[in-house]
C-alpha cells in the first residue's frame, strides 16, 4: 500500500471512529497501520491501542520553565532551543518589541538541582503540565 493510500485509509478510519460505527475488523486494521500514524495524532494512536510515551526529563524541564512568569507574561520560550549540561542550562526567549511585529531574542540561564529548576531566585518543582 502506498503512503497516499495509507493516509487516505487512516482518514477513513478516523471518520468511522468519530461516527462511532467502526467495526472490530477496522480496529484490527487500524492497529496494523499504527506505525504509520503521526506521533502527535492522539485520537488514532489511542484507538489503535498504542501506549502513550511518558515525557522525557528535557520535556519536563522545558514545560516547567514555560510555567515561570517570564517578563510578566510577555514573550515566549523558543521550542527546541534548550541546552542542558550537568545541571546548567540555557534557553532562547523572545521578547516582543512594543507595538511591533518583531521580537528580541535573548538567552536565559537556569540551573537544575534535584527535581527543581532555579532561575533568578525562582524555584519551580519539575512536574508534568496539567
Amino acid at each position: 500500500m502506498t503512503k497516499q493510500k495509507i493516509k487516505q485509509r487512516l482518514e477513513y478510519l478516523r471518520g468511522e471512529l468519530r461516527a462511532e460505527r467502526i467495526s472490530t475488523g477496522e480496529l484490527v486494521e487500524l492497529q496494523s497501520l499504527a506505525k504509520h500514524i503521526d506521533p502527535g495524532d492522539v485520537e488514532l494512536l489511542e484507538a489503535a491501542g498504542v501506549p502513550e510515551k511518558p515525557p522525557t526529563k528535557r520535556q519536563l524541564i522545558f514545560a516547567t520553565l514555560r510555567r515561570l512568569n517570564w517578563n510578566y507574561g510577555r514573550g515566549e520560550l523558543v521550542e527546541g532551543s534548550m541546552i542542558l549540561r550537568k545541571g546548567e542550562g540555557s534557553v532562547q526567549y523572545r521578547i516582543p518589541i512594543t507595538q511591533s511585529a518583531y521580537s528580541l531574542p535573548t538567552t536565559l540561564q537556569f540551573r537544575v538541582r534535584g527535581n527543581s529548576v532555579l532561575f533568578r531566585g525562582h524555584q519551580r518543582k519539575i512536574e508534568k503540565e496539567e
